[in-house]
């Protein structure tokens, strides 16, 4: 299970809320300079969750976490309601979602 989103979207945060527990690092800075895993479980079902590092924008943070995104069974996009849509999130899941489309 992947987190993904923009920097300082809530990941971690969003991590912690999951697991019941404080794991993930937050701060009002971004914190995950790289993917890190947690395990979990859920209702008996041991899972791995991945916090992606927030996308900027830059084609290498963006290719690391899309392939990172490809393996993963499930994927929660994280936003900020109060930044919705911005352009690096909606260009980073048009990204995703083409490359399951060329898949096909």
């Amino acid at each position: 299970m992947a987190v993904a989103g923009e920097i300082s979207a809530g990941k971690s945060s969003r991590v912690n809320a999951l697991v019941a527990s404080n794991v993930a690092e937050t701060d009002v800075i971004p914190t995950t300079d790289r993917p890190k895993t947690y395990p979990a479980d859920f209702n008996g079902v041991a899972s791995v969750l991945v916090d992606m590092h927030g996308l900027d924008g830059s084609t290498r943070v963006t290719d690391t976490v899309l392939a990172e995104l490809q393996r993963a069974d499930l994927v929660i996009w994280t936003i900020r309601a109060n930044r919705p849509a911005r352009e690096v999130g909606r260009a980073s899941i048009a990204q995703f979602y083409q490359f399951f489309e060329d898949q096909l």
